[in-house]
């Protein structure tokens, strides 16, 4: 765990992500596919969205392969990334990689580095942990 200290605000943790925290990460999935559908038409939720997220991100917890960071003031999460490993298709030199497939943080935290320090503790969980060099993340 680590704690950072926000500009003129209270402190804030990095964290595993647990079960208890599954709940308030579906919602937080869900902000995110909203958020992308209005970018997008192609992107708008199903009726089946967060429940769908709940038993990804439940399974994502467990998983050797994935991890899902926590960011957290005053045991209020604040924040998540999600990271997994991947594999390039075998004729590939490359093979596996790492994919930062999301990332958010509350309106009102963002623009303080937090979504910065859970990226960072992501990419040393690629190098350290799995011994991966190559991260692939996409912004919208």
């Amino acid at each position: 765990m680590l704690i950072f200290k926000l500009y003129h605000m209270e402190s804030f943790i990095i964290r595993d992500a647990t079960k208890k925290d599954v709940e308030t990460l579906a919602d937080y999935c869900l902000a995110l596919l909203e958020y992308h559908y209005e970018l997008d038409p192609d992107y708008k939720p199903n009726n089946k969205a967060r429940e769908a997220y709940f038993s990804y991100l439940t399974k994502s917890i467990k998983s050797n392969d994935k991890k899902i960071l926590i960011a957290e003031v005053e045991n209020k999460v604040i924040g998540f990334a999600l990271g997994e490993i991947q594999n390039k298709p075998p004729v590939l030199a490359l093979g596996k990689y790492g994919f930062i497939s999301d990332v958010y943080v509350v309106d009102s935290y963002r623009k303080k580095g937090i979504s910065k320090q859970l990226i960072s503790k992501l990419y040393l969980w690629f190098e350290k942990k799995r011994r991966i060099f190559t991260v692939l993340i996409y912004c919208s």
